[in-house]
């Protein structure tokens, strides 16, 4: 995953993101949490968070 500075509008050096399916160890799964905007018409902070179900 990279990121896009929000001040400066520059591109973020990449981060590996964790997600390991149910197993014996982990019943629900292994994984990292990650909030990300997809929407461009939203603009973080002045958007907020909201979440759409599916």
């Amino acid at each position: 995953m990279q990121l896009k500075s929000y001040y400066e509008q520059r591109l973020e050096p990449s981060q590996a993101v964790l997600a390991q399916p149910p197993s014996e160890a982990w019943p629900c799964g292994h994984y990292d949490a990650v909030i990300m905007n997809v929407d461009p018409t939203f603009k973080w902070p002045h958007s907020h968070l909201e979440a759409i179900y599916a």
